[in-house]
């Protein structure tokens, strides 16, 4: 009985570190360098890909920002040296997280779970159009065209709006980018002077 479960034991013990993958880096170009270590956890959340992992098989992740969308590249090298490089690109930061689960399938920990939210960012920029684009400073854009509403409030950001676009420095662009990877979409901007 004991030898059994051991054996059924150290079989699922295989069979996990099997599917994971060493994370050996993530290059970026074009976006905030804060976009690093949020695309990290990320991944070590969501799929099984670690920098400490014991698997041999191993993946690089690159993004870029290349003027109207984001490129993401994932470069697979396996124990048996045969290599696959998987591609998408993403037209803002929202996009991104269901793509992730899309190419990432077979090394996913859980199903993906979208929740649209209203996002709150303090500004003492006056505006007058009634739909924003959220962008990074780098002009990445990681929210699309959304209604806008003044109100009051906590907000969760700050940034400076410029004709259409609400610009986010580099930290709270990253912060954006960990909300959306968190499954969150956006349905509406309020803007809290």
């Amino acid at each position: 009985m004991i030898k059994k479960g051991l054996l059924i034991f150290l079989a699922l013990a295989t069979v996990s570190i099997g599917k994971e993958l060493k994370l050996t880096g993530i290059q970026t170009e074009n976006v905030p360098d804060t976009y690093e270590e949020v695309l990290r956890d990320f991944l070590e959340k969501n799929f099984y890909i670690k920098e400490e992992a014991q698997g041999k098989d191993k993946v690089k992740l690159e993004i870029s920002w290349t003027g109207l969308s984001y490129t993401v590249c994932l470069n697979f090298l396996y124990i048996n040296k045969e290599e696959k490089i998987s591609c998408f690109t993403a037209q803002t930061g929202e996009d991104l997280y269901e793509k992730f689960f899309q190419i990432l399938e077979e090394y996913k920990k859980h199903k993906p779970v979208v929740k649209d939210i209203n996002l709150s960012v303090k500004t003492n920029t006056s505006f007058s159009r009634k739909k924003l684009r959220i962008s990074s400073e780098k002009r990445d854009i990681l929210v699309g065209y959304k209604p806008v509403f003044k109100t009051e409030g906590k907000a969760l950001l700050e940034g400076s709006i410029n004709i259409d676009t609400l610009y986010l420095d580099d930290e709270e662009a990253g912060k954006l980018l960990k909300l959306l990877l968190s499954g969150k979409r956006i349905k509406q901007i309020l803007i809290i002077k």
